[in-house]
């Protein structure tokens, strides 16, 4: 998201201050968002990320046997850890 001044402002501190703002505020905007689209998600599209994260760790690790449920666990972590981050 590119971001614009529009504002001049002599004091660096304001400037500052209004730029977090805006930031903070893009940050909340944002988050709404992907919380809305994490309850679209549904059971089915959680399994899926699941699917997805596993094999993208299994693929890192060069798909050596022996570690798949390992992979299925931590992606089930990393996974529903991202939505309550979301909510």
């Amino acid at each position: 998201m590119k971001t614009e001044t529009r504002y001049f402002f002599q004091d660096k501190e304001r400037l500052s201050s209004c730029l977090s703002e805006q930031a903070a505020a893009e940050a909340r905007w944002l988050a709404m968002c992907q919380a809305r689209a994490w309850a679209k998600l549904g059971p089915e599209g959680r399994e899926g990320l699941i699917r997805q994260t596993a094999y993208f760790r299994a693929q890192r690790r060069g798909f050596a046997p022996g570690s798949e449920l390992e992979d299925w666990l931590a992606a089930e972590k990393e996974v529903d850890g991202a939505a309550s981050v979301r909510h």
